[in-house]
């Protein structure tokens, strides 16, 4: 135990490099990691989202989660050049601009705070004293959102082994021990399958340090998400208008895939 706190601790020493960092910025500091992609790149990723394969789906909608938002209108090209879409296309598309959109949303942040997951644990996880943790949900914007998924169980931190997860608190608090832009790898175990994630750390809303109830949580998670959704009325409903809502495509994609899943 006594050589993962050392580890992290050296982590976190590098802190004050994030803090010159994020003070020479005049909006926010955002972790990026300013991976490239062309037309062909993206118009590929789209097609592999109708795959009949969810490990495909998958990889291929956390990829296109790594645009940039000046990116987003090459998607909309992409996706347009390749309608009709499928539900499925449509509504894994609305969870990466969302995503994309929202990474990129200015915001106000703490150049001193720890680094941030954005995930989403139950009330009653809080007290689960069985190893791992249940992730509840991802908050749209941040890195959890594209690496895990809701249900996940975070069981282990790769790299210090000897940190028990028994409780939420035990994931948080060794975060907070660690800096935005620091890579965290955890053990999760995902549809009854062990894997590991790597996944960067991002900075600590500001507008969330004091929100201490899940309502007001809520109601700035929601604020954040309606913005998207007005970004994705505007400039994306238009890749198919055979869908009527996001939310239409949503319930017969749940179906679909329900369906993939049992064969």
């Amino acid at each position: 135990m006594k050589t993962d706190q050392v580890s992290i601790l050296q982590k976190r020493s590098r802190r004050s490099l994030c803090v010159v960092i994020a003070l020479a910025m005049s909006v926010c500091a955002r972790v990026s990691c300013g991976k490239a992609f062309d037309t062909q790149k993206i118009g590929s990723l789209i097609e592999q989202l109708a795959s009949a394969d969810p490990a495909v789906r998958q990889v291929a909608e956390q990829e296109l989660m790594d645009l940039k938002r000046s990116d987003l209108p090459a998607l909309r090209e992409a996706a347009l050049s390749q309608r009709p879409l499928g539900p499925g296309q449509v509504v894994a598309l609305h969870e990466v601009v969302t995503q994309v959109f929202l990474a990129s949303e200015p915001l106000g942040v703490d150049p001193e705070q720890a680094g941030f997951l954005g995930v989403r644990f139950s009330p009653e996880e809080q007290l689960q004293m069985s190893d791992g943790i249940l992730v509840l949900d991802r908050i749209t914007g941040f890195p959890a959102y594209q690496y895990l998924q809701g249900g996940d169980l975070i069981v282990k931190f790769v790299d210090w082994p000897a940190i028990a997860i028994h409780r939420a608190d035990d994931i948080i608090r060794t975060v907070n021990w660690l800096s935005p832009g620091d890579i965290v790898r955890l053990g999760i175990v995902r549809s009854g399958h062990y894997m590991t994630v790597a996944i960067p750390l991002d900075f600590r809303p500001l507008d969330l340090v004091g929100l201490t109830t899940e309502g007001q949580i809520s109601a700035w998670v929601e604020a954040r998400q309606a913005r998207a959704d007005a970004y994705w009325d505007s400039d994306f409903s238009v890749i198919n208008p055979a869908v009527q809502s996001v939310s239409m495509a949503a319930k017969a994609n749940s179906e679909e895939r329900s369906k993939t899943d049992q064969q």
